[in-house]
């Protein structure tokens, strides 16, 4: 009966079906992001902030969000098919960590960095521009 059970644990459902990926809660002593990932435990937002410098904002659905296309550590484009189709570009550094959890539906919202912010390190994420262009058909 023991070889019964113990095949049963070696197949148990969490080992077969992984789970979702959580964010790591925040360390204070480390940077500040240009985004807010959900913490452990928290629900999946319904929709994606963008902030922008200038203090604006726009909210997209992520069931609209059907594409993303990380390029390098640097650029991320999404591509958003709601009433209207757009392709958000996020240009920076160190953003493979952004594209991942963007990929989960685990971001809240995601904003610009400010340039006048001196004592970034190099090896910390950046958003230098977030640019959204709506895709005409012609």
């Amino acid at each position: 009966m023991s070889s019964v059970a113990k095949a049963f644990a070696e197949h148990r459902r969490e080992q077969i079906i992984r789970p979702r990926p959580q964010s790591v809660l925040p360390n204070p002593s480390s940077p500040l992001l240009p985004w807010l990932a959900v913490r452990h435990g928290e629900q999946p937002p319904i929709m994606l902030q963008l902030r922008f410098r200038v203090g604006s904002f726009r909210s997209f659905a992520y069931s609209d969000l059907r594409e993303i296309y990380f390029r390098d550590a640097g650029h991320v484009e999404l591509g958003v098919f709601g009433m209207v189709p757009r392709i958000i570009t996020l240009a920076g550094r160190n953003l493979r960590e952004l594209a991942e959890y963007l990929g989960s539906g685990l971001v809240y919202w995601i904003e610009e960095s400010d340039p006048r912010t001196l004592d970034v390190p190099e090896a910390s994420p950046w958003i230098d521009e977030i640019r959204i262009e709506e895709l005409r058909s012609s």
